[in-house]
């Protein structure tokens, strides 16, 4: 086997293997490159510190590890179908802290992946709060929308920052499409020109945007745990 970093693929490469790496993900996941490029730059992964295994068959293992300061967060992680159940998870953690220098290191899992859990935890990880994926009707127009819980790293304004035609209103409540990225106060869902499904991503459960929206119908499209150590 041989060990390298995501740095040393091309952007071809790279997604051809991150798409290897969740195919038969339990939510079915497929990447483009102009997803890649933007998921590199927007979330601050740093591919010289994420580690890459291959053998003469091609990719087996990689994880994405991004920085900020003193605090790091795992945004990508993943065994190809062929290497599963032959124990290379926990090494491949490993290989992907060793060295590392930050006061905590995060991570999002989905709620059934018990597989996965089991290797955040041995690694140290605990679970620190619920976040769940929903989509849904805007509410009337002259409600308020009520605020977005502490955003996840996706959703940091670090994050928001880095990404290209983004909508902010009454620079409270930033969006792009149908993705709802944040919420503040005084936002109305009539400030809201999308029509059709609304999606909110990793939005904290139990915040009050979170109750508000169950209260309108919306649905949990997934739910994962945000681990840390």
């Amino acid at each position: 086997m041989q060990y390298l970093h995501f740095s040393d693929l091309s952007l071809e490469q790279q997604t051809h293997a991150l798409n290897l790496v969740y195919q038969d993900y339990t939510m079915p996941f497929q990447v483009s490159q102009e997803w890649v490029v933007e998921h590199l730059h927007a979330h601050q992964i740093d591919p010289q510190r994420s580690p890459l295994w291959v053998d003469r068959r091609g990719v087996v293992a990689l994880s994405l590890l991004a920085l900020r300061g003193q605090r790091a967060w795992i945004g990508g992680f993943g065994i190809a179908p062929a290497y599963r159940g032959r124990r290379f998870s926990l090494p491949l953690l490993r290989a992907c802290l060793e060295g590392l220098q930050a006061d905590c290191v995060q991570l999002e899992v989905l709620t059934g992946n018990l597989k996965a859990q089991a290797t955040y935890r041995r690694a140290g990880f605990e679970v620190t709060r619920q976040l769940a994926v929903l989509e849904g009707p805007a509410g009337p127009p002259h409600q308020e929308i009520q605020p977005a819980g502490s955003p996840c790293w996706q959703r940091e304004s670090e994050s928001l920052a880095r990404l290209a035609d983004l909508r902010v209103v009454k620079g409270s409540l930033v969006y792009r499409g149908n993705l709802i990225h944040q919420v503040g106060p005084g936002a109305c869902w009539g400030d809201l020109p999308v029509v059709g499904t609304l999606r909110v991503s990793n939005e904290p459960v139990g915040s009050p945007l979170y109750q508000q929206l169950i209260g309108l119908g919306w649905r949990e499209v997934a739910r994962q745990y945000e681990m840390s150590r």
